[in-house]
């Protein structure tokens, strides 16, 4: 019979496959990997949890070495140049309070128009009407 230790195949023989049965190493992913059904469900749990373990400790590497971050549309309006720079909507009576809108969020919606039509700006008022109204509301 195979044993699957660390998503390593090893046989029953093995000191290493002897000593996480008896229990001497007490390592968690060895307690799954015993339980587990058959040994493809097993190679499939331990290569989970160490793929989810190195994909957390890159993670924060690789977002925060800029110092800033702030996704995909923060990058866009640095490339275009027009970060931190926003257009000032008046208020529409009681409905809608002034807001800043950044102008990466303008040339998205342009996009959208172009490729969905009228739908989109009425889709994104909409949205906008929404979202500040629940903001008054709590």
């Amino acid at each position: 019979m195979v044993f699957i230790l660390n998503g390593e195949c090893l046989p029953d023989s093995d000191p290493r496959a002897v000593a996480a049965r008896n229990g001497k190493n007490n390592n968690s992913k060895n307690r799954n990997t015993n339980t587990s059904r058959g040994g493809f469900g097993s190679l499939n749990a331990s290569s989970s949890s160490t793929s989810a373990a190195s994909s957390t400790s890159t993670a924060p590497t690789a977002r925060g070495g800029n110092g800033g971050g702030g996704g995909p549309l923060n990058a866009l309006a640095k490339m275009m140049g027009i970060d931190n720079q926003f257009l000032s909507t008046p208020a529409v009576g009681t409905y809608l309070p002034p807001t800043k809108v950044p102008y990466v969020y303008l040339v998205v919606l342009a996009i959208l128009t172009y490729m969905f039509g009228i739908r989109a700006p009425l889709v994104a008022i909409v949205c906008w009407y929404i979202y500040h109204h629940q903001q008054t509301n709590s």
